[in-house]
């Protein structure tokens, strides 16, 4: 992955760190943080979106909001997981500092069955489609060649994530990658997909999508089934 792809990456979490902080959603706010590779990045592309949306703002109804504040005082200190440990916060910072890596296993099953693209309207209807072009990018990266430019780009313009299921029915195994997409209509990126699609005897893509892997869950029946393993 390259500095300038690593670098939309955390800036498209900023956007969509600003997004739920706008909704309200502090929940989400900070699960984006903990799952993301560099949250200090994301969390200045934030403070830089701050700056400039706030110079539109009135001053006075800002210094009331301040005031109030001030008044109000520090809210209550509430744990983003009840009944917070020691080891989770351990286990918390660890996967801020690490990243998601794609293992042998996850690499072959994406390559040998066809992959599940998952995403949502802004009013959260749900689309999902397969994209038979989902392929790995690098090793917490997946890339996918966008050809219909319907429903699924419209959501990611729009600010949706977007989940990738894949499985082996016969083995009973599979995988659930959740992450943030970004889309490039030029670039190495897309002379990439172009590239590809030539290889594979498809037509030429309108765009390339990555999708900067945040989380991966299993999808293997027993004890550990949705459950997070990276």
């Amino acid at each position: 992955m390259t500095a300038e792809t690593s670098r939309e990456g955390t800036w498209l979490e900023s956007i969509g760190l600003f997004q739920q902080t706008r909704a309200g959603d502090h929940q989400a706010a900070m699960r984006l943080l903990e799952t993301s590779a560099d949250p200090a990045t994301v969390v200045h592309g934030l403070f830089r979106m701050l700056v400039v949306f706030l110079r539109g703002e009135d001053a006075d109804k800002l210094e009331r909001f301040v005031d109030a504040s001030l008044r109000a005082g520090a809210p209550p200190l509430t744990s983003p997981v009840p009944g917070q440990t020691l080891a989770h916060a351990e286990g918390l910072a660890e996967r801020l500092r690490g990243e998601v890596h794609l293992t042998a296993a996850m690499r072959e099953l994406l390559a040998a069955q066809l992959p599940i693209l998952a995403t949502a309207t802004r009013d959260g209807m749900p689309d999902v489609g397969p994209k038979r072009s989902m392929r790995v990018w690098d090793e917490r990266t997946l890339i996918y060649n966008e050809n219909t430019a319907g429903q699924h780009l419209a959501n990611i313009r729009a600010g949706s994530a977007a989940v990738v299921a894949v499985i082996d029915r016969d083995a009973l195994d599979g995988y659930r990658f959740v992450g943030t997409p970004q889309v490039h209509e030029g670039g190495d990126v897309f002379d990439a997909a172009v590239d590809f699609a030539a290889e594979c005897g498809m037509k030429p893509p309108a765009a390339a999508v990555l999708i900067h892997l945040h989380e991966v869950h299993a999808l293997a029946p027993g004890a550990t089934a949705g459950t997070r393993i990276a």
